[in-house]
């Protein structure tokens, strides 16, 4: 597997929720977090003890190198979050299609 962080979303029109899938392979002291940006209606399932807020912007902390879920609930089941997947650094922002 290639070193790094990579996230693929799991969403469809009519779901309440998604699922946002990360792996990270380069766990170090400078890899140990990822700003998730969502856009209104969308909110990490709050019993995630991963997960904090500071502003409108969520902060996901890996515990070590693996692979993580996260459950995104959502207001409006009739939109649906891009699906684009892909490699990252410290920031990953979702938008509504």
């Amino acid at each position: 597997m290639e070193s790094g962080k990579r996230f693929t979303l799991d969403d469809a029109q009519g779901n309440t929720a998604a699922v946002l899938t990360m792996t990270c392979t380069d766990y170090s002291d400078s890899a140990k977090t990822a700003d998730i940006s969502l856009p209104s209606g969308v909110v990490p399932d709050d019993t995630d003890s991963r997960i904090s807020k500071s502003g409108s912007v969520y902060t996901y902390t890996f515990p070590k190198n693996g692979v993580y879920s996260l459950v995104l609930l959502k207001s409006d089941k009739t939109k649906m979050l891009k699906k684009d997947g892909g490699s990252f650094d410290d920031k990953i922002t979702l938008e509504y299609q």
